[in-house]
């Protein structure tokens, strides 16, 4: 798994600072701790590992893996 996508709820109780990092992928190195940031409590956030065929594809498309959180 080269890398993961952030996942997360978008209704009226998502946090305004999470809510940018929903679908962006990150980095196998990158922890989900570090990249959520704090306030995890209540947090509906995950993240879904991607196989090297996934993340190949979603580049394709022209999504990116992300070098800062």
């Amino acid at each position: 798994f080269p890398a993961w996508q952030y996942l997360g709820v978008d209704d009226h109780r998502a946090r305004a600072d999470h809510r940018p990092k929903f679908d962006k992928i990150f980095p196998r190195d990158a922890t989900f701790s570090d990249v959520r940031g704090p306030r995890p409590w209540n947090c509906r956030c995950s993240l879904r590992w991607l196989l090297q065929s996934e993340l190949d594809k979603m580049l394709a498309e022209g999504k990116r893996v992300e070098t800062a959180w």
